[in-house]
Parts: C-alpha cells; structure tokens; sequence
C-alpha cells in the first residue's frame, strides 16, 4: 500500500522550530519521515494512553510520534523524547481542533465524523 504522509499544525511549527538554525538534523529528520512514509510499521506501537500511535527515534534523543489512519501517515509531534510524549497527552483534542488537519483530511474525502471516530475507536483521549 502507498501512504500519503500530512502532518498537524503543531508538527509543522515544532519541525520548524527544531530545524530552522540546525541543517544536519533537518536532514536526518526528514530521512526518517521518508522512510516512516514508505513503510509506517517501522516505528514502535504505543500502549495505554498512547495507543493508535507508533514512534521512531531521529536520533538518540529526538523522536517523531505518528499515527497510520487508511492509507494516511499523520504526523503528531516531533521533540526531544521527554516533551514529545508529555506533549502527545491529550492529542485527541489537539487532532479534532486542527483545521489544517480536518481540511486536508477533507479534501481526500474523510469526513470529521470518520476522523474523530476513528481516533475515539483506538481510545486516544489521553486520559
């Protein structure tokens, strides 16, 4: 199956923010959402509240969260490994708020309904 990767407002501003004075990591970042877009089973599965997202390293410190939905690769967060799963708690509201996000999710077809159901069906609610 060929996915087609879109990334939340918060994921552009956070990438943006990492990658703006430092090129080195901007290329291994994006060497990394290339490959988690070619074949997204390579990152690791989350449990308990993190459930329905998965997450590959950049480097040892550094991780990008995603989520697979249909033949989408959604990217949630890109950070420091202890603020990138601090900062994916709640990411439910974060995701139905996102009106980059639902637009582009939109105009490929996918309703809100289909979208915020789907996130409740895997229990992301960070709770």
């Amino acid at each position: 199956m060929k996915y087609s990767p879109i990334t939340t407002s918060h994921f552009d501003k956070q990438f943006s923010r990492l990658t703006k004075k430092n090129a080195v990591f901007k290329e291994q970042a994006a060497k990394k959402i290339k490959g988690i877009v070619l074949n997204p089973e390579i990152g690791m599965p989350k449990t308990h509240k993190l459930r329905g997202l998965r997450s590959l390293h950049i480097t040892d410190h550094f991780v990008v969260v995603y989520m697979i939905f249909k033949d989408l690769v959604i990217f949630v967060e890109i950070d420091h490994h202890d603020n990138a799963y601090r900062a994916v708690e709640g990411v439910m509201q974060r995701l139905v708020d996102d009106e980059k996000l639902l637009a582009t999710l939109q105009r490929m077809g996918i309703t809100n309904e289909e979208f915020v159901h789907f996130i409740r069906a895997i229990g992301l609610s960070g709770h």
